[in-house]
């Protein structure tokens, strides 16, 4: 029961990056969707990875330490 619910949670999330994705193409470059492929699916998720990533740091991890000093 839990695999279903954390499938549905990827799928889901991979659904807006997906869209987020298509969104942030140029329109004069968008594919329809019926002949996307595996190819441009992968770069489109990439995209809006990207794209999602640009809105704000997707980590708080910051190492402010300069070299020399412990």
């Amino acid at each position: 029961m839990d695999l279903l619910i954390v499938t549905i949670m990827g799928v889901g999330f991979a659904a807006v990056v997906f869209f987020v994705g298509r969104i942030a193409c140029p329109p004069r470059d968008r594919v329809p969707l019926t002949q996307v492929d595996r190819v441009i699916l992968w770069t489109t998720l990439c995209r809006g990875w990207m794209a999602l990533g640009q809105l704000g740091p997707l980590t708080r991890i910051v190492d402010d330490r300069r070299e020399g000093t412990a």
